[in-house]
């Protein structure tokens, strides 16, 4: 899958505050979850090979509500699929 069909997938995430891009897939991939207000970065998505899963790995310092987890769950579960 292409980077341009996995940012068109994760563009499906409707989230009230956030955006979810991606910014590389090889060697690693990676995700950056930014506001949708402004731009920041406030956590990445990264494939770890320990756990063999997609994990969250929020920037120090962000606070996250139960709505805001939520859209990032559904986003990681739409790079799980193949």
């Amino acid at each position: 899958m292409t980077d341009a069909e996995i940012q068109k997938k994760l563009s499906a995430v409707k989230s009230k505050f956030l955006r979810f891009e991606v910014r590389r897939r090889e060697p690693d991939p990676l995700f950056v979850i930014v506001t949708n207000r402004h731009g920041h970065q406030l956590a990445q998505i990264e494939h770890s090979l320990a756990w063999n899963q997609y994990v969250l790995c929020p920037y120090q310092t962000t606070i996250w509500s139960t709505g805001c987890l939520n859209d990032v769950v559904t986003a990681m579960k739409i790079l799980e699929k193949p």
